[in-house]
């Protein structure tokens, strides 16, 4: 679960994301003022400024430009917060763009902070429970998808690697659980800012 300090930035933050969500508001005169006041944010210090603005990384970048401006992002950025709510976007947009997306994790894999990714085998010292979060849900589903329905060659070949050795990832492998493919985009957050539900900014 993502959290965020209740202060006036932030809120402001969380506000003009919540506005481009609506239709009106897209493709009104202020729309576009929004988005560029956004783009700033994604830039910020603040590493809470910076999670919120990056929910709105769909309403704000180009389909077109998407998967290349996650892996510019995903490359750099160091809060674990952030990338959580990147990697969920990146999810997202698995289906929209597979090639884009499997090229994006195969330039993480060669990342130090993303080296589950290159194939390397799980510390057999650490317990599983947190082996699991090496990588998670959200890129596990996405790379399942890309291999099940896409093909992609990254993410079938990493995947082939796991099956082919599976004594070296045992707590990955646990998580592969047979069954159909996916019809659409793994289960995972959808290509735009969660919806918000009653904001705790207007309780303040």
């Amino acid at each position: 679960m993502i959290s965020w300090g209740l202060t006036a930035p932030n809120c402001a933050v969380n506000g003009m994301a919540a506005l481009l969500l609506r239709e009106e508001w897209r493709n009104s005169p202020d729309g576009e003022l929004i988005r560029q006041r956004l783009r700033r944010m994604l830039e910020n210090q603040d590493a809470d400024v910076r999670m919120l603005a990056s929910r709105a990384l769909p309403l704000i970048t180009s389909q077109e430009d998407l998967s290349e401006e996650l892996c510019q992002r995903l490359s750099h950025e160091e809060s674990k917060s952030i990338n959580t709510v990147l990697i969920r976007v990146m999810a997202g947009h698995a289906s929209a763009d597979p090639g884009g997306i499997d090229q994006c994790l195969r330039r993480m894999a060669e990342m130090p902070a993303w080296a589950p990714l290159a194939g390397a085998a799980e510390n057999r010292t650490i317990s599983p429970g947190q082996r699991h979060s090496e990588i998670s849900d959200a890129v596990l589903q996405t790379l399942l998808y890309l291999h099940l329905e896409r093909e992609t060659p990254f993410a079938s070949a990493l995947i082939a690697n796991w099956q082919q050795s599976p004594e070296q990832y045992p707590a990955t492998i646990r998580r592969l659980v047979p069954g159909p493919a996916p019809t659409s985009t793994p289960r995972a957050r959808p290509s735009h800012p969660d919806k918000p539900g009653p904001s705790p900014c207007s309780a303040a």
